[in-house]
């Protein structure tokens, strides 16, 4: 049964490829469309425009700015995006819409009525809240409630992994049946981007680096890791570190200016990339020889995923969904979360550990679990219960 399907997503690579949530669209509408649907994305962008990527017909809308300053501004904003996004659908007349909870861009739809419409629960504004990652301010609390009521109002709801629908159970989010569906990767797009990284030359077995890759940022614990690596680096004085992805505000300055204040003694072991285009990531990823992601909370932990699938050794902590994801220590180095020194000590074992490439294999097997193979079928059923609801 051939569907015709829509995306909802801001975030979408490469112009609005910020996160997992952008990961999480781009692996969908690619594993949708191969198996013979058609596939319409609406996403975020500079201006409004259509365009086909790879079988994909991707509509980019700019979120609408407002003339009121400040709060107001910022929800009449979000409103007027599931409103753009709304009259998009009406046009379409998809037989299936997924959005995500995100800033409710799938709420308009949803009073609407003009198509059965799933929502994709990632991490919502009230959850980050909760976590500390966000303030309770007037307008995070407001977008909160319209993500809730976009939730509450949709024809179907789909989460992760047991551990966000547990987090968001807590909030009392729900009045309805969630069906966990887990996100997937594309195994043999990763494979088919493997090759030596444009953004440093690697010489030889002396070039062996550690990588971190994600938004330099608290929630993703990396406060603790400027912590952990000066003993690391000290243990190895050959070793480099590379740093991957957007730089974030964190205290008085930003997460890159912390981490250069704290190892400032080791700059020449450091190579700071920012943001890299996909491809580039996997190529990173693929030449590196271990993978640290020592995060305070995952919805459900792409990165790490992406690096198992490669066969990479991953030193990660056991938060959120990242628990669903290596279920146990035979795939992964796993630390306590929050904890600097457990997380440097870890560090230097891994690193020397001659069992690293078992952990590897072990964690490329684990990866096979979320294929899109093994996944996107059960995101069809899922479609076609809504539809026929």
């Amino acid at each position: 049964m051939s569907l015709n399907v829509v995306v909802v997503s801001e975030e979408f690579p490469p112009e609005t490829g910020w996160g997992g949530l952008a990961t999480y669209s781009r692996y969908l509408a690619r594993g949708l469309s191969r198996r013979g649907h058609t596939v319409t994305v609406i996403a975020g962008g500079e201006t409004r425009r259509t365009v086909s990527v790879d079988g994909i017909r991707l509509i980019r809308l700019p979120t609408p700015t407002s003339v009121r300053p400040g709060s107001i501004g910022r929800i009449r904003s979000v409103l007027g995006r599931s409103r753009l996004v709304a009259e998009v659908i009406r046009k379409l007349k998809p037989d299936i819409v997924e959005a995500p909870e995100w800033k409710g861009e799938g709420l308009v739809s949803t009073m609407r009525r003009s198509a059965p419409l799933t929502s994709r629960l990632h991490t919502p504004l009230d959850l980050l809240m909760k976590l500390g990652d966000l303030p309770y301010t007037f307008p995070n609390r407001v977008i909160g409630r319209l993500e809730r009521l976009q939730v509450r109002l949709s024809d179907g709801v789909t989460c992760s992994t047991a551990e966000l629908l547990e987090s968001l159970q807590s909030l009392h989010w729900f009045k309805k049946h969630v069906e966990i569906i887990p996100n997937f990767i594309d195994i043999q797009y990763l494979e088919h981007n493997l090759g030596s990284p444009k953004t440093l030359e690697i010489k030889d077995e002396q070039d062996d680096y550690l990588l971190y890759y994600g938004r330099l940022e608290w929630k993703k614990g990396v406060h603790l890791l400027a912590s952990a690596l000066p003993g690391f680096l000290r243990a190895h004085r050959d070793a480099k570190v590379i740093l991957v992805g957007r730089d974030s505000g964190y205290g008085q300055s930003t997460m890159r200016a912390y981490l250069d204040a704290g190892l400032k003694g080791f700059r020449s072991q450091l190579h700071f990339t920012g943001f890299v285009e996909e491809s580039e990531k996997i190529r990173l990823i693929a030449n590196s020889r271990l993978v640290v992601l020592p995060s305070l909370w995952e919805g459900f932990g792409f990165s790490i995923l992406e690096a198992m699938a490669l066969g990479k050794p991953v030193v990660t902590t056991p938060v959120g969904g990242i628990k669903t994801i290596v279920r146990g220590a035979e795939c992964a180095y796993l630390v306590p979360p929050n904890d600097a020194t457990a997380l440097g000590d870890m560090l230097i074992r891994a690193w020397d550990d001659p069992g690293r490439h078992r952990v590897g294999n072990a964690a490329r097997h684990r990866a096979t679990s979320f294929s899109a193979d093994s996944v996107v079928p059960l995101i069809e059923s899922h479609y076609v219960d809504v539809i026929s609801a």
